[in-house]
């Protein structure tokens, strides 16, 4: 388990289609469902120190179109501490305003990165992927039959606004277009930083001085570990040896380009 996430199993049940997820962050505290999964497993990314958390998950299966659900499974809480090793999360990073997000140069395309947590019949409720500790965003249902709870969705040029009186909710209130993106991989190889200029890092494999691959810093909204503890793309250094989270193949290109990143570890 990488020190961002804690992955939660069950045994199988037969005869079942699918199995949902309920999180409580509080033992009085209401469950929600965060997840459908068909597989007996599920990660989670982005637990807070010292919280405790409580899980439970039930099956169902489909009969003539409609759900038939089993009994929920015996509660499971975990605690993540400063001093657990691998299941410690740090404090919050932060992240850049909404007001100097609208500073961005025009030309450039301001993506942002989502997972889906809840679909009504009128709105999709949102989580930041690259913000763990963000509250809930809020956006109209599209009606697109590929959209799914659990769908990572990259959401161009949003136009975000405050919720009244929605204890903190953000509505996605206008958008350039909805990407539904795949389930996303950590790079296997790392790359050296060999140099950084205008937001941009050039990247070698470490075998020889070619920049092999280039990132452009301002066109993602990136998450960024070092030492187990968040940081800043300012962290990072040239000589730096890192890992990317994608979203997409990187483009073939001579150097290519990483494209959709939204997670970069900055290993020692």
């Amino acid at each position: 388990i990488r020190p961002e996430e804690i992955k939660i199993s069950w045994k199988a049940v037969k005869g079942v289609d699918k199995y949902e997820v309920f999180c409580a962050e509080g033992k009085n505290r209401k469950y929600r469902k965060i997840k459908t999964v068909s597989k007996c497993s599920y990660k989670k990314c982005g637990h807070m120190a010292g919280k405790k958390y409580y899980y439970k998950v039930r099956a169902y299966k489909i009969q003539s179109g409609k759900k038939t659900y089993g009994p929920y499974s015996t509660v499971k809480s975990v605690i993540f501490s400063q001093q657990t090793g691998q299941s410690t999360f740090p404090a919050p990073p932060v992240f850049t305003s909404i007001e100097d997000i609208n500073n961005i140069p025009s030309d450039l395309p301001y993506f942002m990165f989502f997972t889906v947590m809840e679909i009504s019949e009128k709105n999709i409720y949102l989580s930041s992927e690259t913000n763990p500790y963000s509250q809930c965003y809020i956006l109209e249902n599209p009606y697109n039959s590929n959209i799914n709870e659990g769908t990572r969705l990259k959401i161009v040029n949003p136009q975000i606004n405050p919720v009244a009186e929605s204890d903190g909710k953000m509505k996605i209130a206008g958008y350039t277009r909805i990407d539904i993106l795949g389930e996303g991989y950590w790079t296997n190889t790392p790359l050296y930083v060999k140099q950084i200029s205008e937001g941009i890092l050039y990247l070698s494999d470490g075998l020889s001085e070619t920049i092999t691959f280039t990132i452009d810093l301002r066109y993602n909204e990136i998450l960024v570990m070092k030492n187990g503890q968040y940081g800043t793309v300012e962290d990072i250094k040239v000589d730096d040896k890192l890992v990317f989270y994608i979203s997409s193949p990187m483009a073939a290109c001579i150097p290519g380009k990483i494209l959709d990143c939204t997670k970069i570890c900055i290993l020692s």
